[in-house]
């Protein structure tokens, strides 16, 4: 069993006061310059508390190996659950001590050697301010909410108080939902699971929404040179379109990431080498493919049609790019409107079928860009375009000409920056390697030439089966989401159409 989970009550006692902790009387105000500040936003506050504190770990080591002269500093609000929560909801975390409940606002420091060889949880190098703020030391009680907007901003306000930098990179680790009622804040308690940062201990059945974090954002620093989602689900057009005043650059995956894999301990090192924003982005996308192919995670194809797609996959994303994103809005709601004009019964059919499910000409179907969101069905915007502008069996000249038109903003604009989706068994495109292509007859998956169109998301239907295949079914209220969807065909096309196509 890994020493993680061996952890007494007195090695994290130990650990936690060995830290330097600051009181009320010795706080200053006094701002440190820094060339990069990481930001961690790591909510462990439900069943991912281990692997908040990994992360933890992970941002220790990478410090430690940094290079010499380097200047980084990483400010953390990290809020774990508490044992008797644990117990109830989630068995199998039963042995988490209350120290793991708590929220700490910290600045993490380096590991010393021997630190990282006894495996130990906190380096003493990293120093506690969780007193000093009463949004974090609230009566004593060391807890936050992870799911407000409010915990949010009093960090990023906290951070801009204290650092200055160069380049500032913000990461929010939970799960990630996808893109459903992103305006909203108030969800049943049964529809707060698999969102966007939640919190068991609250209980206050929020989520952190796209709106919160780029509220939060723009009313503390402004703008950020990144946000790195470290969730699932959550690279969405209707997202990136919500994020664009508040960040040059988005990492996030349209679909599934893996605990533990966006490699803080080497993003880190990275980062100090004074390496450009974009090229550390790229980092993330890379060592990310790395962590996963070691893994050997394989598409499961046998389920592949119940819905739910069994790739990895994570998109760096040019934020910046304001007349692209005002295009694809535009051209989006233009291939919606040639959607809905189409008349001919089988070619409507066959239409609604390829946005259902991505059919191609064979028997294939591209099940993997047909993601299984919370609520909603995404898909692939850019294997979308491609897809309605190449196939022969499609007569429509006007959606033919809308869908080719989406697809050259996501292939000629550079967008998506960069990224990769796959699996060990069945790679589908890597910008790091020309080579790493899709088996099965979709080459035009690979990217040849550093032009990525592929790893933005769109929502495409609500969640439900039919027969237990995927159905692709009204849905009413998506024109109230986001600015994205404010005035978009594509609101109409999805309240409008149906999977049997009447």
């Amino acid at each position: 069993m890994n020493k993680f989970f061996l952890l007494i009550s007195l090695t994290v006692f130990i650990n936690l006061t060995s830290c330097t902790w600051m009181s009320e009387d010795n706080y200053s105000p006094q701002t440190t310059q820094t060339d990069v500040l990481f930001m961690m936003y790591l909510d462990g506050d439900n069943n991912l508390n281990n692997a908040a504190w990994e992360n933890f770990k992970q941002v220790q080591k990478g410090l430690m190996n940094l290079p010499k002269g380097a200047s980084v500093t990483v400010a953390a609000l990290i809020d774990g659950i508490s044992k008797d929560t644990s117990a109830r909801l989630y068995p199998g975390l039963s042995h988490i001590g209350d120290i793991y409940g708590r929220s700490f606002l910290l600045r993490i420091g380096a590991y010393t050697q021997e630190e990282f060889e006894q495996d130990n949880l906190v380096a003493a190098s990293t120093l506690d301010y969780s007193k000093t703020v009463s949004w974090v030391y609230n009566n004593g009680r060391h807890e936050v909410d992870m799911s407000s907007g409010q915990t949010l901003y009093n960090f990023l306000n906290w951070a801009k108080s204290r650092y200055s930098a160069s380049k500032k990179i913000l990461v929010l680790q939970n799960h990630g939902g996808g893109p459903y009622k992103e305006l909203s804040t108030s969800l049943s308690a049964q529809d707060s699971e698999r969102v966007l940062c939640n919190d068991i201990t609250t209980g206050t059945n929020n989520k952190l929404t796209t709106t919160d974090i780029a509220t939060a954002i723009k009313s503390t620093l402004g703008k950020i040179d990144m946000l790195v989602e470290d969730v699932c689900l959550q690279c969405s057009i209707e997202e990136i379109y919500g994020l664009q005043d508040v960040t040059n650059y988005l990492i996030a995956s349209p679909n599934s990431t893996l605990t533990n894999s966006y490699n803080y301990d080497r993003i880190i090192p990275y980062a100090g080498t004074g390496a450009k924003i974009e090229d550390i982005g790229k980092k993330f996308i890379d060592y990310n493919y790395e962590f996963c192919m070691e893994k050997y995670f394989d598409l499961n194809l046998d389920n592949a049609a119940e819905g739910p797609c069994y790739e990895y996959s994570l998109s760096l994303i040019d934020c910046s790019k304001a007349n692209v994103l005002s295009d694809i809005k535009n051209h989006t709601s233009a291939l919606a409107r040639a959607l809905l004009d189409v008349t001919d019964t089988q070619d409507k059919n066959n239409l609604i079928a390829s946005l259902g499910k991505l059919s191609t000409n064979t028997d294939n179907v591209l099940y993997g860009f047909y993601y299984n969101a919370t609520y909603v069905y995404t898909q692939d915007l850019g294997v979308t375009a491609y897809i309605l502008a190449n196939t022969p069996m499609l007569h429509s000249a006007a959606v033919k000409e809308a869908a080719q038109n989406l697809y050259n903003d996501l292939r000629d604009n550079s967008l998506i920056v960069y990224g990769w989706a796959g699996s060990y068994k069945r790679p589908l495109y890597y910008s790091g390697n020309a080579s790493f292509g899709s088996s099965g007859g979709y080459e035009m998956l690979k990217i040849q030439d550093g032009r990525c169109p592929w790893g933005i998301s769109i929502t495409s239907g609500t969640r439900k089966n039919s027969a237990g295949k995927n159905a692709y079914y009204k849905l009413d209220n998506y024109g109230s989401w986001t600015s994205f969807a404010k005035d978009n065909v594509w609101a109409e096309l999805l309240s409008s159409w149906k999977n049997s196509g009447q």
